[in-house]
């Protein structure tokens, strides 16, 4: 009786792999984080950007050097300004303030060491113009995002208020599903509303890749993730199951 060929997965399947792999050294693995490296890693955008401790940097940059993928990174800090999110800022020693203290850093990958340089410049610098279309986000997406930031502290209910019909998203772009933790087939991208049309074909786009590739555990866990059920109680968005007369159900579409 003959032997079954030996599988050999493909060179996104692999890389994808190697870098799972090292975001395990994460507190907790950054699920949102896998959508934009299969559409990496596939060949379908220019640059990937994560956040991580020095310590999974360290174990995730000879693996990139390795697969011939370049790197460039800065330290950064988490700054709490939402009950249950935060903002990304450049650490800069010679402030008048005091350092601020590097928690993270900010990792862009590309193919080239220049690309991935120029757009974490940009990143540093906060134009977010640019370095969003190198990020492969959707032109809607990256025009919009400039006025999503400057609400920052409030952008679940700016968000919602730019969604039509009022309180229903679409799960391929749920953002919302970050403020439990959770992720959606968007991963970190904001989309210019929760119903963007081009958003929703990138969600789908990622989803199809992680499956093609051999990862359709996790875009089932993805998927489960932004269909989980939320309401708005009190303007503020709560998941789970709520037993509160005033809450209001925010209907997610598939």
């Amino acid at each position: 009786m003959g032997s079954c060929p030996p599988v050999v997965a493909s060179a996104p399947a692999q890389a994808l792999h190697h870098a799972v792999n090292s975001l395990l050294h994460e507190d907790r693995f950054p699920l949102s984080v896998v959508p934009h490296l299969i559409l990496f890693f596939a060949g379908e955008k220019p640059a990937v950007r994560i956040v991580v401790k020095d310590r999974t940097l360290h174990k995730l940059r000879p693996k990139l050097n390795a697969m011939g993928y370049a790197s460039a990174d800065a330290p950064i800090a988490v700054k709490q300004i939402g009950p249950n999110w935060g903002q990304l800022e450049p650490v800069d020693p010679s402030s008048s303030s005091g350092p601020v203290l590097p928690t993270h850093r900010i990792v862009l990958i590309s193919q080239q060491k220049s690309c991935a340089a120029q757009i974490l410049e940009e990143e540093m610098s906060g134009e977010s113009t640019e370095s969003g279309r190198q990020l492969g986000y959707p032109e809607c997406c990256v025009a919009a995002y400039p006025a999503l930031a400057r609400s920052a502290s409030d952008w679940p209910t700016v968000m919602l208020s730019r969604s039509r019909p009022s309180l229903s998203v679409s799960m391929w772009c749920n953002r919302l599903s970050s403020l439990w933790g959770g992720a959606c087939p968007t991963g970190e991208l904001y989309p210019c509303s929760l119903r963007c049309s081009a958003a929703i074909q990138l969600g789908k786009r990622a989803d199809a890749l992680l499956r093609q590739h051999g990862f359709a555990h996790l875009a089932q866990e993805i998927l489960r993730q932004a269909r989980r059920p939320l309401y708005l109680v009190n303007g503020e968005v709560v998941a789970g199951d709520i037993d509160h007369g005033r809450a209001r159900e925010i209907v997610i579409h598939g």
